[in-house]
């Protein structure tokens, strides 16, 4: 898993320090090469980022999108890829999508349900203000990581931690998560 989380944020920092964000990150889009590579696959959907124009927010599928695009956020960069790498990860232990709802309203309690909801986050104070704001009551916590996963590292549960941030701002960076 190690091996593997390295070769996925290198490729994703590489790609990213180009200002390409791949925005369709899932497990079938990635192959490995006969010497044990991993590479992405599937870039009809890669876009370049930096630039100040909205980006299409129906995309990637619904399991690995994140809350920002969920609620109609048409501005983003790499965290919405850290996001969905995250999302990955915690599938390769589950063997099942960590967020698998059947629309977003369902997606949206999945991912509160074990990250918190968003207004326990006081930075997160204007998330309201998103074309499709869900508000949920009661306000949840996050569950501890540790709890869901209880033999991996505490290495591993701080990075997917850093990797499935509520606020995109606070996500880690590929070249950081390397």
């Amino acid at each position: 898993m190690k091996n593997l989380a390295y070769q996925m944020f290198s490729g994703l920092h590489y790609l990213h320090s180009n200002f390409i964000i791949h925005r369709d990150l899932k497990p079938d889009n990635f192959m490995f090469a006969s010497d044990g590579t991993l590479k992405f696959i599937d870039f009809g959907m890669a876009k370049k980022f930096g630039e100040e124009v909205p980006l299409s927010k129906n995309l990637m599928a619904l399991c690995y999108r994140p809350p920002e695009i969920l609620f109609g956020g048409t501005y983003y960069g790499p965290s919405a890829d850290m996001w969905s790498a995250g999302c990955i990860f915690a599938e390769l232990l589950m063997k099942r999508p960590l967020f698998g709802g059947g629309d977003i309203g369902d997606q949206l309690n999945k991912i509160f349900t074990i990250r918190g909801t968003p207004d326990m986050d006081p930075d997160m104070k204007n998330i309201h203000i998103l074309e499709k704001y869900l508000h949920f009551t009661p306000p949840t916590k996050e569950k501890d990581w540790k709890e869901m996963f209880p033999n991996e590292s505490d290495q591993f549960l701080d990075l997917l931690d850093k990797c499935l941030q509520l606020n995109p701002n606070k996500r880690i960076s590929a070249g950081d998560a390397q």
